[in-house]
C-alpha cells in the first residue's frame, strides 16, 4: 500500500520515518520539505491511502476530500461531534480512526500501516 502523508510537522515526521518507502509523497502548506503544498496537487493515482497529521480544524474537510476519492484515511482524534458528520464520512468508503495520542508512537504506526483495505472497517457512531 502506498501512502500520502498530509502534515509534515513533528508527528508527521515520525510517521514518515515509520512508513519509509511506503510514503510516496508528503503535503504541508508550511514545510518547505514537503512534496506538495495542498493535497489537490498530488495525483490520486500515486497513493492508496492518506495519513493525516494535521490540526483539528482541517481534519473533517480533508477526510471528506480523500474518502470522496475512494482513498482510505488514517486520522488521529478527528473532531466528529455529531452523528450526521460521521454518517456522511461513512458513506464515502472505508476509514480508520485512532483516538489516542499514543498512536504517534512508531510501534503503533507500524501496526496501522499493515492494515489492508479489505480489513478496514466502517465509521461507527
Amino acid at each position: 500500500m502506498k501512502y500520502l502523508l498530509v502534515g509534515l510537522g513533528n508527528i508527521g515526521g515520525k510517521r514518515r520515518g515509520v512508513l519509509g518507502d511506503r510514503c510516496v509523497a508528503t503535503v504541508d502548506p508550511f514545510n518547505a520539505d514537503a512534496d506538495f503544498r495542498q493535497p489537490e496537487e498530488c495525483p490520486t493515482d500515486r497513493y492508496d491511502a492518506a495519513i493525516l497529521a494535521v490540526p483539528n480544524d482541517v481534519k473533517v474537510r480533508l477526510m471528506e476530500y480523500f474518502l470522496s476519492r475512494g482513498k482510505h484515511v488514517l486520522v488521529e482524534k478527528p473532531l466528529i461531534l455529531d452523528a450526521e458528520t460521521a454518517g456522511q464520512l461513512g458513506s464515502f468508503g472505508q476509514t480508520l480512526i485512532t483516538a489516542t495520542t499514543e498512536s504517534a508512537l512508531p510501534a503503533d504506526a507500524q501496526q496501522v500501516i499493515q492494515v489492508q483495505p479489505s480489513e478496514a472497517g466502517t465509521v461507527a457512531t
